[in-house]
């Protein structure tokens, strides 16, 4: 009887030992049981090595794998308790609030060099569960949140110029026309015959393609972003001049175009499409090179007609 009392109390002891196990895997985001280690679930704010908050939102989220222990639910309350932000757009948009987390770094480094210390380990050990009530951030300074203004405004000139990129505006153009069909006659002459012999017709030249200069517009999706934007999207283009002295806006088309853009500002797109021509010249119906012709004016051999094609269209900007 005592032996089954005690295997039922030891029994219960085990079950209660790895229950409390469990809750202690549930309630911690790290595993080491060190202030600073390795991330095995999804806490609601990574802190890195270099004193970076990171919640869910940003783009080096998942790219933090090992990071300091900490109980902060908001990105608020890791930069009031003395931490700063990544160099993130989003963040940028409040600029006294991402001036603070610039002072934090800044004095965060001065400390770890003058005391040879880790002081994040030492103002997380002070939070411990207060975290998110003890404030120990630096204030910025004036020049620091004028810094972080700039940065701001170049944010949102970059969001302009993304907007620019994969938004609908005209662009100039270099494009090749290849034609179906019929080739465009550039060329054609008459040609006497010998006295009692009927003139013929002589055609010098002849093309199938030619390069216009055109304005598109395009509208991309996006797909990555970063160093390079990549996008692709439908672009229509009409023709300001052609090779062969067409009218304003005699050729038009439709296609699908891909673009790629540093952050610099430079962008290239390239596309493919179809389009057609209102002011193609070609010769009458029924003539051809070598036919025999009453017309003594070589203008009366042509007409002008719509014929389409394939059209590759370059553009960029810089």
């Amino acid at each position: 009887m005592k032996k089954i009392i005690l295997l039922s109390t030891l029994l219960s002891l085990y079950f209660t030992s790895l229950s409390i196990q469990a809750q202690m895997s549930v309630t911690s985001d790290t595993v080491n049981q060190e202030i600073y280690g390795r991330y095995t679930g999804t806490p609601i704010i990574k802190l890195s090595s270099s004193y970076m908050c990171h919640d869910k939102n940003s783009p080096y989220y998942s790219r933090t794998l090992n990071g300091y222990r900490n109980n902060f639910s908001t990105i608020q309350e890791c930069v009031n308790a003395g931490f700063g932000l990544p160099n993130v757009s989003e963040y940028r948009e409040e600029p006294e609030f991402y001036a603070k987390g610039a002072a934090n770094i800044k004095a965060l480094q001065e400390a770890r060099l003058l005391t040879k210390d880790d002081p994040a380990k030492a103002i997380l050990d002070g939070l411990g569960s207060t975290a998110n009530q003890t404030p120990n951030s630096v204030p910025a300074t004036e020049s620091q949140i004028e810094t972080a203004k700039e940065e701001v405004e170049k944010a949102n000139k970059e969001k302009e110029a993304s907007f620019e990129f994969g938004g609908f505006n005209w662009n100039p153009a270099l494009v090749y026309l290849s034609y179906n069909g019929h080739d465009y006659i550039e060329d054609v002459r008459i040609e006497s015959g010998e006295e009692g012999e009927p003139s013929s017709i002589f055609v010098g030249k002849q093309i199938s393609g030619q390069l216009s200069l055109m304005l598109e517009a395009h509208y991309y999706w996006d797909w990555m972003r970063g160093k390079y934007q990549y996008g692709t999207g439908p672009f229509v283009s009409v023709s300001l001049a052609t090779q062969e002295g067409n009218s304003l806006g005699s050729v038009m088309g439709v296609g699908w175009m891909f673009g790629l853009r540093q952050q610099e500002g430079i962008s290239m797109n390239i596309g493919l499409g179809y389009f057609r021509d209102t002011d193609f010249v070609t010769l009458r119906d029924g003539l051809k090179d070598g036919d025999e012709t009453t017309f003594t004016d070589s203008n009366d051999l042509l007409q002008k007609r719509d014929n389409g094609g394939l059209m590759l269209v370059l553009s960029s900007t810089f």
